[in-house]
């Protein structure tokens, strides 16, 4: 026994010739386009249409979408690959593609054939999406949600309020999760349902944009349905099942901002190398002064550590897809391992780049400050770090020992 693990094809990190290319092909076109309007997306809050459509054209929101829908279908480590090399120069664009991922994920796991007909092909063609499960009240607590949806004839009604959703500005579709049935105090989790919703729909109202200090071109907003009205077969899967969908649609998701997280790290890393071996100071590169060398190369060691379990998270969530209505606990545990540990490395090495830089890492113009203001985030959304020792602490004994252990 490989603990917790049992076998050490566990660990398996298959990568291809095609991965690589594709990694290639990424690396190129943010060098050429988009490293040049880095300032100019942090300056204007936005994306540029033109953006999303090179993306689109380049087929990165068809990864992951299989071909008979439209998509260029690819593995779970293709996403990473497109999720990190994009987060590398603009993180906020990360966060478009870990979003989008969630309605893609829940089409494809719960999706009936019509619904996966109508939307997997318009998300492939570069519709981005959204997921909105988080409310005020209730936080990383998703069982405490109170946003309702009330069955009338061949319709859904939903009420209620969702805060920190990100990729308002640019969905075209929402995932949100509301209460089918009336919250039980004993079983709050239960009577919860996932639903699609077109960004248009009567009575879906577009709040407050939220002023977070970090992701310039995809800052999150509230959302407010106010007798929305949606017909029933937008529903995704079965009723009542919302709670458990959206804890295995969690499990990938973290993967995604693990990926996003080595990206930001790789950006700030580069940054660092680069300044520290042309900067003169006291007659010699600042490369040359170990307290200098020896913080690149902790950021390096963060670094490999953390793609590498990242990737591994992902490969071992492709087994989540031949078990979709059964949260398997390998990959819960996998994720939230990538997630701590690519998140705090991101945020590690961003502040070592700062302070590589000196002065110059804390000016704006220089591109190096915004690696940790983005960095802090990744700790927090998609579950924080808190959170997810909580997952490994939770399931740890149900992988080693077969047996749940209440914790808290």
């Amino acid at each position: 026994m490989v603990v917790p693990f049992n076998s050490l094809e566990f660990y398996k990190v298959p990568i291809k010739p095609e991965h690589e290319l594709l990694r290639k092909v990424i690396r190129r076109y943010t060098e050429e386009s988009l490293s040049p309007i880095w300032k100019d997306i942090e300056l204007n809050d936005e994306i540029p249409k033109d953006i999303l459509s090179e993306l689109a054209e380049q087929g990165f929101f068809a990864i992951g979408i299989p071909e008979k829908y439209g998509g260029q279908g690819g593995d779970q480590i293709s996403k990473m690959i497109v999720i990190e090399e994009l987060s590398r120069v603009i993180p906020s664009l990360g966060v478009i593609l870990d979003t989008t991922d969630f309605p893609v994920l829940a089409l494809l796991l719960w999706g009936t054939e019509e619904q996966k007909n109508k939307f997997l092909p318009v998300i492939a063609n570069g519709a981005a999406a959204a997921g909105a499960y988080t409310e005020p009240q209730a936080g990383s607590w998703v069982a405490g949600i109170t946003t309702t949806a009330e069955k009338q004839g061949d319709y859904y009604v939903i009420n209620g309020r969702k805060i920190f959703i990100s990729t308002i500005d640019y969905a075209k579709y929402i995932v949100v999760l509301a209460r089918t049935q009336p919250i039980s105090r004993e079983s709050p989790h239960k009577g919860m349902s996932l639903f699609i919703v077109e960004n248009d729909s009567p009575g879906l109202i577009i709040g407050n944009k939220i002023n977070t200090m970090s992701m310039r071109g995809d800052r999150p907003y509230e959302l407010i349905f106010d007798n929305m009205k949606i017909p029933k077969d937008h529903l995704i899967g079965k009723e009542g099942m919302g709670y458990y969908y959206t804890m295995i649609l969690l499990n990938f998701t973290r993967i995604n901002i693990a990926a996003q997280a080595v990206g930001i790290a790789q950006g700030a890393f580069e940054k660092a190398m680069d300044y520290s071996v042309k900067r003169d100071a006291f007659g010699k590169k600042i490369y040359q002064f170990e307290s200098i060398s020896f913080k690149i190369a902790d950021m390096f060691t963060k670094i490999q550590s953390a793609r590498l379990l990242t990737y591994w998270a992902a490969n071992l969530s492709e087994q989540q897809f031949k078990s979709p209505d059964k949260a398997l606990p390998e990959v819960a545990l996998a994720g939230s391992v990538a997630k701590i540990f690519a998140t705090e490395a991101a945020e590690y090495c961003a502040r070592q780049a700062v302070q590589i830089h000196g002065g110059y890492g804390v000016d704006f113009e220089t591109g190096i400050e915004r690696y940790l203001r983005d960095s802090i985030v990744t700790t927090i959304y998609e579950g924080t770090n808190e959170i997810q020792r909580y997952i490994i602490a939770r399931f740890l004994p149900q992988v080693m020992y077969n047996t749940k252990l209440p914790i808290g």
